[in-house]
């Protein structure tokens, strides 16, 4: 079970984002920008920052490996609002009436990620995510398929 770290409500996981020496994660998503059009594939934009909490150099924050990003699954965990009930004299956190129970996930692919720029101590990197259909529908020639056969670009996409 996913479990959020500082009360967070939006949390955003990849296999390839850039992890801390002690195994926090580098960005925490801060805003979500939705694209949806009749007949066209939907795409999500999601601005991270680096934690304040984390100490870390600069040239370490401004140089994280984008490229590993692009072309993993990426997926975003959304806590639902206000499933759970208030406890009276509960300690810290856990009598919060608004916090929810449950969450519900977005899990797509990296298709571009890219360094913004550092604002204050804090870098900010954008990710695009596209649908794993999306993937599917592409032409054979296009650079993720270089060199395998459709079937095995297909299996690789959609699973066994």
């Amino acid at each position: 079970m996913l479990t959020f770290s500082n009360h967070r409500t939006v949390t955003v996981s990849v296999p390839a984002l850039p992890v801390s020496p002690t195994d926090e994660p580098v960005l925490q998503l801060s805003a979500i920008d939705a694209r949806e059009n009749l007949s066209e594939i939907y795409t999500y934009a999601l601005d991270c920052l680096t934690p304040l909490t984390l100490q870390m150099l600069d040239q370490w924050a401004t140089n994280l490996d984008i490229k590993a990003m692009s072309g993993k699954e990426l997926t975003v965990a959304v806590q639902f609002d206000g499933m759970s009930s208030f406890v009276a004299a509960a300690s810290g956190m856990s009598g919060a009436a608004n916090i929810g129970q449950g969450t519900g996930e977005i899990s797509d692919v990296v298709n571009e990620a890219s360094f913004e720029g550092q604002f204050t101590r804090q870098c900010r990197y954008k990710l695009k995510m596209l649908p794993w259909s999306f993937l599917a529908a592409q032409k054979s020639d296009s650079r993720i398929f270089q060199k395998k056969a459709s079937v095995g670009s297909t299996f690789a996409n959609i699973g066994d």
